[in-house]
């Protein structure tokens, strides 16, 4: 989290862009108000009782058997959303300047590519750029569109189609490994599927997603107590390391029993409280570190 914010900050001054302000007196003002502001601030618990919980869970394990008919007409991706997924990928696109780049496709992913959708899921387009096209180490054009991504998602976070938050995001590679199982790939060029989605078996244990779904909820409640009671002292990489932990705890799951595993339907549900519990355990780590880091 922190050198994703250091890299906007390094992007919003290359691209010209707002940076912060300098002037003394109203700078230093504002940035002793928002240091005791943080100081103060108690982290916000999840107040769910278990019934709550159970009905948060419950909902991650109600699946369709059709895909979402905002975005389909039957298996085709309506035409209105093609339209506007192609015209802002290239407009994101033409704000890298980078002229000799060339773009192998624009592909629709993720659970509203699937049978696996919610209320709350997002629309994810996968914008696959042609490494052979960068005059320089596919690497280094990587780490780029990484940088890149970071910066398109604190700038754009406000992009929905139909109240669905729309995320684009460069790749310079196939969706390889980043596309889970059961899951399809729409070509938004060539208007098909390489890769139909596929219902996937349930193999999920309920009584197991409402003991580890509350487990985690409990860990994550009692980290953010400690850390109220006193932010100076506390660890702060352990808010990483417990995000982290849900996530390995996911991708063991999914690489045992698919999609549908036990521990896939947690993190899902995980995401569904206090507006995403990871993305909070991120915030937590980054308030922690400009609290500690400052005097």
């Amino acid at each position: 989290m922190r050198r994703n914010a250091l890299s906007i900050f390094l992007l919003l001054s290359l691209w010209g862009l707002p940076g912060p302000v300098f002037a003394e007196e109203s700078s230093v003002a504002v940035h002793r108000h928002r240091l005791a502001q943080m100081l103060a601030t108690k982290p916000k618990l999840v107040t769910l009782d278990a019934a709550g919980l159970r009905q948060v869970a419950d909902q991650m394990m109600v699946f369709s058997d059709r895909l979402p008919e905002k975005f389909f007409d039957g298996t085709k991706l309506r035409h209105e959303v093609r339209q506007k997924s192609i015209a802002f990928a290239n407009a994101r696109f033409n704000d890298l300047r980078m002229q000799d780049l060339k773009i192998l496709d624009m592909l629709y992913v993720g659970s509203l590519a699937s049978f696996e959708y919610d209320d709350l899921s997002d629309v994810d387009i996968h914008i696959i750029i042609d490494p052979a096209s960068f005059k320089g180490d596919p690497k280094v054009l990587r780490r780029y569109l990484s940088k890149v991504n970071d910066l398109n998602e604190f700038l754009f976070n406000r992009v929905t189609f139909y109240g669905r938050k729309a995320d684009f995001s460069f790749y310079a590679d196939t969706v390889d490994g980043r596309v889970e199982p059961g899951v399809g790939i729409y070509s938004l060029f060539n208007d098909n599927w390489p890769s139909q989605p596929e219902a996937a078996p349930n193999r999920f244990s309920r009584p197991r997603v409402y003991a580890e779904f509350g487990d985690f909820v409990q860990r994550y409640n009692a980290l953010a107590t400690e850390y109220a009671r006193d932010k100076r002292r506390f660890g702060c990489h352990r808010f990483s390391e417990l995000r982290e932990e849900v996530r390995h705890y996911r991708r063991k799951g999914i690489a045992k029993d698919g999609i549908r595993s036990t521990e896939n339907i947690v993190y899902r549900a995980l995401r569904r409280i206090n507006g995403n519990l990871l993305r909070r355990l991120e915030g937590l780590d980054l308030e922690c570190e400009n609290i500690q880091g400052s005097l």
